[in-house]
């Protein structure tokens, strides 16, 4: 639910973004795998990346 309730403004934000995305898949390709998105800002020698948080397993180490 908390999904859906963010998902409008999550899509107006990456929307206009699209063309600039670079775009990242799990080595297997699966279909239920997550997808990561990334991006260079003005002038960064680094990308940042965007994940969706409902997409992550969190791991204790």
């Amino acid at each position: 639910e908390v999904f859906k309730k963010n998902i409008e403004a999550a899509t107006k934000y990456l929307l206009p973004k699209l063309k600039d995305f670079q775009f990242f898949v799990g080595e297997s390709m699966h279909d239920d795998g997550g997808l990561v998105f990334a991006y260079y800002k003005d002038g960064a020698a680094d990308p940042t990346f965007i994940y969706f948080a409902h997409g992550l397993k969190e791991i204790k180490c």
